[in-house]
């Protein structure tokens, strides 16, 4: 038992751990006729998302008010600026129109070692209310990241799922395979030594009570 709280120590202090929980939105459908749904839009997480040829639409639906944070960050591959930008509708009606963004800066993301271009962000308490938030550009090609929420939440599910996510949201947007190749390592090793841990466990309550 001591092995696998160290082991669960270890996966809580990986330096994969952002202040967003992530979420790919990779799949190839119409996400306006289909919007990805928020379930908890208060709490943190990061959609990584590639526009293909039309926007992409985020579907928030509360029963009370609540805290809504909105911001919006490209990856960083040179250049100073990006044509992403996002509103947001209330019931049907524009209420934020975030358009001609100018003030685009770059930011390190220390944890998964990568450069953004940070840009647009709303903050707001909200009323309740169906909210849809529609990330889209001129061409719809790029590749993007949307924050919704601002309250961290990381237990033990969050923090597997984001070593799963990270090598792949790494391969989408700066085609970093040999990171793959890492967290694969990184991610046997694990399964072997709970697999290990367990069968020796496994084993010793067979001797005992064979023994008895």
């Amino acid at each position: 038992m001591k092995k696998i709280t160290i082991l669960m120590i270890f996966l809580l202090s990986l330096p994969a751990v952002t202040a967003h929980i992530p979420e790919l939105v990779i799949e190839d459908k119409n996400y306006t006729l289909e919007p990805i749904i928020v379930k908890e839009p208060e709490i943190s997480y990061a959609y990584y998302g590639k526009l293909q040829g039309s926007p992409q639409t985020y579907k928030i639906e509360s029963e009370n008010p609540f805290h809504l944070y909105v911001s919006l960050l490209v990856p960083y591959v040179g250049q100073e600026s990006s044509e992403v930008e996002f509103h947001i509708m209330k019931d049907g009606k524009k209420i934020v129109m975030m358009h001609d963004y100018q003030n685009w800066t770059k930011w390190y993301e220390e944890y998964g070692g990568d450069w953004y271009l940070q840009g647009p962000e709303y903050e707001a308490d909200v009323e309740a209310g169906i909210y849809l938030v529609e990330v889209h550009s001129d061409t719809n090609s790029e590749d993007y990241t949307l924050a919704i929420g601002n309250i961290e939440r990381f237990g033990a599910v969050e923090i597997l799922k984001t070593v799963f996510v990270l090598p792949v949201m790494k391969a989408l947007f700066w085609n970093s395979y040999l990171m793959i190749g890492v967290y694969i390592i990184i991610l046997a090793v694990i399964v072997f030594v709970i697999y290990f841990i367990i069968r020796r466990r496994h084993k010793r309550k067979s001797r005992k009570s064979e023994e008895e």
